[in-house]
């Protein structure tokens, strides 16, 4: 499970022109990388960025995920919510799996375009996982989603 706190925006209402900020909290389930997995993956988009001369900052150690399933988006998080994704963390069970990485993209189609790695190993078992939080959640995820860890 993690959190993530989005960059405060300006949001702006043209009758009475102050600008105003929101904050949105986002609850969700994830996948994170060991204390010897992360900074192996924190080097490798080292690698890539002065390789190919990115210019987008690289995630801390601490920020590296694979987001799983969202619980939900709010203005400062629920205890309902915590509490709900706790229950379900604690009753949720997959036999551990291995994931690797063999490829780097971006995803299309959004403002900010993150450089991300792409499994070479794992997908398939992170993909019954994201099924499995969303059964908990009362989604329904279809086997053949579009997601891509």
């Amino acid at each position: 499970m993690g959190s993530y706190r989005r960059p405060v925006q300006g949001c702006f209402d043209f009758g009475d022109r102050s600008p105003r900020t929101y904050q949105s909290d986002s609850l969700y389930f994830a996948v994170v990388p060991d204390a010897v997995a992360a900074p192996k993956i924190a080097e490798a988009a080292g690698q890539l960025r002065r390789r190919y001369d990115l210019w987008s900052r690289i995630r801390p150690t601490g920020s590296l995920h694979i987001s799983l399933a969202a619980v939900g988006e709010y203005e400062g998080i629920p205890e309902t919510a915590i509490a709900l994704a706790k229950h379900i963390g604690g009753v949720v069970r997959a036999a551990p799996f291995k994931v690797t990485f063999a490829h780097a993209s971006s995803f299309k189609g959004k403002d900010r375009r993150p450089l991300v790695l792409r499994c070479r190993e794992g997908a398939t078992e992170l993909a019954g996982l994201r099924r499995l939080l969303g059964s908990a959640l009362d989604r329904r995820i279809p086997a053949q989603s579009s997601f891509v860890p």
